[in-house]
């Protein structure tokens, strides 16, 4: 699920493994279908390269690239359906650097493409987390800033699906 808010434009998505969903004050409540619910299924938590030979997906070096000061290693991650996603991944440390994606938006009249950018890398509990997130498409860019992170806690599952109050519950 990610949810997020900017003034008076709101936008909650939700994913539960198979199906996705959204409510957002520009296009309203809407299942989400084609190109970009494959896109959050090829993306599912916590990533798509560890699972990516039984999902029919294919990964390629693409070879190294400077990002900045550091160097990185391209991955291209070529899925079964939807878009293909380029992640660049430190060469020292390999935890993900970039993201970029091409992904489908028919209402805005074709491709956009997004890049996600990761830093402050934290560990907690022995896993390394990156604590600020950027994104960047050629309609929007956003920082998402994260102050707390728990492992293994309980979490109501009706997060991830269409709300009650939509489906009539």
């Amino acid at each position: 699920m990610s949810s997020f808010g900017l003034g008076e434009m709101i936008q909650d998505q939700r994913f539960d493994g198979t199906s996705g969903f959204a409510m957002d004050t520009l296009q309203g409540n809407r299942d989400i279908t084609g190109n970009p619910l494959e896109n959050l299924r090829n993306g599912s938590f916590p990533t798509p390269l560890l699972s990516y030979k039984e999902a029919g997906a294919a990964v390629e070096l693409g070879g190294k690239e400077k990002l900045g000061e550091r160097e990185a290693y391209l991955l291209i991650f070529t899925p079964k359906s939807g878009s293909v996603v380029r992640q660049y991944l430190d060469v020292e440390s390999y935890l993900p650097m970039k993201t970029m994606v091409k992904v489908n938006v028919p209402q805005l009249g074709g491709d956009i493409e997004q890049t996600t950018e990761f830093f402050d890398y934290r560990e907690v509990d022995g896993v390394k987390i990156a604590f600020q997130v950027k994104g960047a498409s050629q309609i929007q860019s956003y920082t998402i800033q994260i102050t707390k992170v728990e492992h293994n806690i309980e979490i109501d599952q009706a997060l991830f699906s269409k709300p009650a109050a939509v489906t009539g519950k």
